[in-house]
């Protein structure tokens, strides 16, 4: 038997799986990063979370159970950071508020007033 070095080939192949890992790793970095902005940006897009029975129940019939001044605070807040408002039951309507975290921590320039 011989005491054979790895080949060139599982050496560039050793070489990829470290790359790939490394890249998974600052992928899964970058991910946490966005769900943390998110959280502290659009809080309003959990509340649904705590609901009540009584209050999942009314979002499920279309109707948001936060106060209308909370409604109206959150809108302009939204609104202000470019982002649609909630739907009328209180959800987001799709996940502009996401793309908005991921554009903020890539550094592009999203037109906020400053």
């Amino acid at each position: 038997m011989s005491n054979a070095q790895p080949t060139q080939n599982q050496n560039q192949e050793q070489a990829q799986n470290q790359a790939s890992s490394e890249q998974q790793l600052e992928q899964q970095r970058f991910d946490q990063r966005v769900r943390q902005l998110h959280n502290a940006l659009f809080p309003e897009e959990y509340d649904f979370m705590l609901d009540s029975p009584a209050d999942a129940k009314r979002r499920r019939r279309g109707h948001n159970p936060m106060s209308a001044q909370y409604i109206a605070t959150v809108a302009k807040r939204r609104a202000q950071l470019g982002v649609p408002p909630l739907l009328e039951n209180g959800l987001a309507a799709d996940n502009a508020s996401q793309r908005y975290c991921i554009a903020k921590l890539r550094g592009y320039d999203l037109g906020e007033p400053q």
